[in-house]
């Protein structure tokens, strides 16, 4: 089972849908067009269409199955960080950072985006702005405060 926002749950239906709709149509006329062309042993286009439809098959898989287990959370917290809440920290370097708690599946640290269960995520869930934590890294240990909770 997989916990995430309610934004991310409609950002993979949203996925799902497209694929099954727009992608496996337009590989199936891949592949039939490629089995036109005739002798299917030497025929690239034929084995690239399989691979993509693979894929795509695998992907649709996943996506069903997280889908289906997914266990979508409340957003937002009462001044308490938790799933959803966009936060504002201030490192020890004084850099100030923000992020978003979110689910593995809707994590991208390049964009703010942290997962609930990594190190990071995890240090910050119920604190509340003024509080400082310290985030066990690789590099050692980090203490951020909190100076924002924004949603």
């Amino acid at each position: 089972m997989s916990k995430m926002t309610p934004q991310g749950y409609e950002r993979l239906q949203q996925e799902l849908q497209r694929l099954e709709q727009k992608e496996r149509p337009a590989i199936a006329r891949l592949l039939r067009d490629a089995i036109a062309q005739g002798d299917l042993s030497e025929n690239a286009a034929y084995e690239d269409a399989k691979q993509r439809q693979a894929a795509l098959e695998t992907r649709i898989a996943e996506l069903k199955d997280t889908l289906r287990t997914a266990q979508v959370e409340k957003t937002g917290g009462n001044g308490r960080i938790k799933m959803g809440t966009t936060f504002a920290v201030k490192g020890e370097d004084g850099t100030t950072r923000t992020f978003t708690l979110t689910g593995r599946e809707e994590a991208n640290p390049s964009t703010g985006k942290i997962s609930y269960d990594s190190p990071l995520g995890a240090a910050f869930i119920d604190h509340t702005a003024g509080e400082s934590v310290v985030v066990e890294t690789p590099a050692g240990s980090k203490t951020y405060i909190i100076i924002d909770i924004t949603g």
